[in-house]
């Protein structure tokens, strides 16, 4: 039975009840618990003799925090969620006393957890399940699959969030493979993959009341699959026409499909299908997703998102509410996998209501079908990425669709969809106030104005910082150049009369070796730098070789970098030979009066003004 809340409560906080139970499966070579401390409370479902979802549903209430270790727990129903202030933590080896404990792997995502936790549904029963609205619900480092259930293997209602999760292989034959939100929850950093549904094969949203925000972001949603034709939504569908809002902001939606039950036929909507007006996606990276339509759409805002290479269109139905498709990229998409025709936007003729700001499309707009305002930036016809007005992308893919071999995963998984720093996209977005990062957590904007696209191309600070006895470009000592990153800055380094320049360093490494013509080209910008030039008096002039230094010393001349055997040669400028002696050494003093002196060692020949 659940613990019975005693009448003290009332006048109690709860927090005064609350329970940390540390749980492991009890199998034999499994995971096991170090001793419990004060409030906590060890539970081995071996020796209980329970499955996890049974333990739960009759243990845990509204202030306490199940800790799960590493392992898997075959499930006989549901993990039932009925009261708030809930916390059920997994990924732990054992020995933790923290959640900040928690090893995860090297390089990893937020959800890949060394010591894995897994909630089995063995293909047989639902894993989680809200049937309310909860406040302060927190499901946290847990694997969720093989649910097999008439709505989704995770349902939430407003409060109920899931992070750090992975939500894999699990399957609904109605509404939402991975995740079903009804009026309201959260899914933050997660790994929605394989999971397969009638609509929403990812994931599955549908707000009807007002006020009610549904949340998915930093997500990456991929490999899932819809079936059913007239809604689809391979990776996402937001569902209702109430005031209720589904945001997805900074997720990663690829390699899903809109894909009929006979495994051939292409449905609607392979990556997005919308049908709520109040959808909002920000920051999204849309790639080599299928169906007839990638993006299949009926209402919704899209900003700042790049939807690239995927097979199926862009496709907005009729709506009633304004539609806007901002600072964003569409690009690459075509009709099927073969890549023979182009697709991008397209509309219901009777559609007049799409605003389409600063976006680069192609191929073009068909205008009877938009309503075209504030600055289209780049309505491109050109089928390449680079040059002037391509996005010019890092490293694209160079399909079309999802996978379908070992080359195509390897190249899908390793595509990097950053513009580059040639890009016709940078600089020419629109300013969105409530936009201040992209994809990746970088701050926009970066230059003078937003990048269109998921990303926003990073900028770096070169500082430039010389002494007197000449100048560096037309730049003043102490300048600080921002440019985007990738860009090879060069450097025009000119030495005054009667100056050299004796040192250029930078990131403090000597690179005076690698002037052409007084020109230092550096690498291509990854991370701030400094330039740092001297400058120093000399009399030495025409240098032929850089091999051989040779200035004048108050009444001498110094003659450095020879090798030993070679002769040294010194003439008055009359050619009168002055000097001659074999090297010993790479350096030797020769004294003279005032003049000019020509000096050869080997092939190599100085003039010095001695004054």
């Amino acid at each position: 039975m659940k613990k019975i809340t005693l009448l003290l409560a009332l006048v109690c906080s709860m927090s005064l009840f609350a329970t940390r139970y540390l749980v492991q499966t009890g199998a034999s070579g499994a995971a096991t618990w170090r001793a419990a401390g004060a409030g906590e409370e060890l539970v081995d479902l071996t020796l209980k003799g329970q499955s996890f979802n049974v333990w739960y549903n009759a243990t845990v209430i509204a202030g306490d925090e199940v800790w799960i270790a590493a392992g898997t727990y075959v499930l006989t129903g549901a993990v039932t969620i009925d009261q708030a202030n809930q916390s059920v933590y997994g990924g732990f080896a054992g020995t933790e006393t923290a959640v900040g404990n928690r090893s995860k792997l090297v390089d990893g995502y937020a959800w890949d957890f060394t010591n894995e936790t897994i909630l089995d549904g063995n293909n047989a029963v639902q894993v989680l399940f809200a049937n309310s609205a909860f406040v302060n619900v927190l499901f946290d480092g847990i694997t969720v699959t093989k649910s097999s259930a008439s709505n989704a293997a995770a349902q939430y209602r407003d409060g109920v969030t899931l992070q750090n999760c992975k939500i894999i292989n699990n399957t609904s034959t109605g509404n939402g493979g991975g995740v079903n939100f009804y009026n309201g929850g959260s899914v933050v950093n997660s790994y929605i993959a394989g999971n397969v549904a009638g609509i929403g094969g990812g994931i599955y949203s549908n707000n009807a009341s007002t006020n009610i925000i549904s949340i998915v972001s930093g997500c990456l949603i991929e490999n899932n699959r819809a079936t059913n034709s007239s809604h689809g939504g391979g990776g996402v569908r937001t569902q209702g026409t109430g005031a209720g809002t589904t945001d997805v902001i900074n997720c990663i939606i690829r390699g899903n499909k809109g894909l009929a039950t006979d495994g051939v036929t292409l449905i609607r909507g392979g990556a997005i299908s919308t049908n709520n007006p109040n959808c909002n996606f920000n920051n999204c990276l849309i790639y080599n997703n299928e169906g007839t339509s990638a993006i299949s759409s009926a209402g919704g805002n899209f900003t700042n998102i790049t939807v690239v290479n995927n097979v199926g269109q862009f496709w907005i139905n009729s709506v009633t509410a304004p539609y806007t498709i901002t600072n964003s990229i569409v690009w690459g998409n075509k009709t099927d996998a073969t890549g023979t025709t182009n697709t991008g936007i397209t509309s219901n003729t009777t559609n007049t209501n799409v605003v389409i700001n600063n976006t680069a499309v192609y191929p073009g707009l068909a205008p009877d079908a938009y309503t075209q305002a504030d600055n289209i930036a780049l309505e491109l016809s050109n089928d390449s990425q680079e040059g002037t007005k391509g996005p010019g992308f890092v490293t694209p893919t160079t399909f079309w669709g999802a996978p379908t071999n070992s080359e195509q995963t390897t190249e899908y998984l390793a595509a990097d969809w950053n513009i580059k720093y040639t890009s016709g996209c940078l600089n020419l977005g629109k300013t969105i106030a409530a936009v201040t990062t992209d994809l990746s957590g970088v701050s926009r904007p970066q230059g003078a104005s937003y990048d269109i696209g998921a990303y926003e191309l990073p900028y770096f600070n070169t500082t430039v910082t010389f002494n007197t006895g000449g100048t560096v470009n037309a730049l003043t000592s102490g300048d600080v150049l921002a440019e985007p990153k990738g860009k090879p800055l060069a450097f025009t380094i000119t030495p005054s009369a009667g100056q050299q320049v004796a040192s250029v360093k930078y990131n403090n490494v000597e690179v005076k070796e690698e002037l052409v013509d007084g020109v230092y080209t550096a690498p291509a910008l990854t991370a701030n730098a400094t330039l740092v030039v001297e400058f120093s008096a000399t009399t030495s002039v025409n240098e032929i070789n850089s091999g051989l230094v040779c200035f004048a010393n108050g009444n001498s001349i110094e003659i450095c970098g020879m090798k030993a055997g070679e002769e040294i040669n010194v003439y008055s400028i009359t050619g009168a030979a002055l000097f001659t002696q074999k090297a010993v050494n790479n350096t030797v003093n020769v004294p003279v009066t005032r003049g000019i002196y020509l000096v050869k060692v080997a092939n190599q020949v100085k003039k010095v003004v001695v004054d």
